[in-house]
């Protein structure tokens, strides 16, 4: 940490003090919101031409309340290292050129690079920050997943398991990858019902597939066309395509629910989406 002469702070909704500073905290605006319309930044470590360029735009995403800017390399052709620290996590920044950054969590194992461009970040780091939020619960969700379908289907009958899941809240949809040998199915149902509403979401919906790797948008396929590709991921998860379908209905169901349940308790993933 270093000296306190050291330190910038960068005003966002609160001018002077927060809960890193050491100086008294000064009179900030009435407002009847909740939650400040702007996170808090405490710059510390390096300093250099980028930092506060980083720091206002992390700024921009509100619900992280008070970050700690932690700058590892500042250099004048736009290099740029960083750790910021908030709500208990932690984001990697990085910059090579000035021009891209790349932002992880850095709280765990890999948990999903997101890019921008230094020239959009004010407006592109509230969606980099909540797009690291769910590509960690997409993990997390993953295994938890994958756990208890473990405990209900046969390990004979099911060889092969769902890969990838994503929840997609503007179709109101939840999708699972299959992965095949030189290919990637991924198989989705839409018009599940509301966030929260129980398990059975997908129990009696149509199923819809496509390869990720041949294939355009659903879209731009024919009943024909889908029902194969389906065929094709039931057939790979294992030999009775009715009990493979059974396992991928019910997969999809608790994911369903446990995305739901993460995202309503994530301020960072359902207020940034906004």
């Amino acid at each position: 940490m270093t000296s306190h002469q050291h330190r910038s702070r960068v005003p966002a909704g609160v001018t002077t003090g927060g809960q890193f500073a050491t100086e008294a905290r000064g009179e900030a605006p009435v407002t009847l919101s909740s939650r400040p319309p702007h996170a808090d930044v405490l710059v510390d470590g390096v300093q250099g031409p980028n930092s506060a360029t980083y720091a206002a735009a992390l700024s921009k995403v509100a619900p992280l309340g008070n970050v700690l800017l932690k700058v590892h390399v500042d250099e004048p052709g736009g290099r740029f290292s960083a750790t910021a620290y908030a709500l208990g996590y932690e984001y990697r920044i990085d910059s090579g050129d000035g021009d891209h950054v790349r932002l992880s969590r850095a709280d765990g194992a890999y948990l999903g690079d997101q890019f921008g461009r230094i020239e959009a970040l004010d407006y592109q780091m509230p969606r980099m920050v909540a797009a690291a939020h769910v590509a960690a619960h997409e993990r997390d969700t993953l295994k938890n997943v994958e756990r208890m379908v473990r405990t209900e289907f046969s390990s004979e009958l099911i060889k092969r398991h769902v890969a990838a899941v994503r929840r997609g809240h503007t179709f109101d949809s939840i999708e699972v990858g299959i992965p095949l040998p030189g290919d990637h199915m991924k198989v989705v149902a839409f018009d599940t019902a509301p966030a929260g509403s129980g398990l059975d979401t997908v129990v009696d919906k149509r199923l819809f597939a496509r390869s990720a790797v041949k294939d355009d948008q659903l879209a731009d396929l024919t009943d024909r066309q889908i029902t194969n590709r389906l065929n094709k991921a039931l057939d790979a998860i294992g030999p009775d395509r009715a009990y493979s379908e059974k396992y991928l209905r019910r997969y999809m169901a608790l994911a369903c629910a446990e995305l739901d349940t993460r995202r309503a308790s994530d301020p960072v993933w359902s207020e940034t989406e906004r």
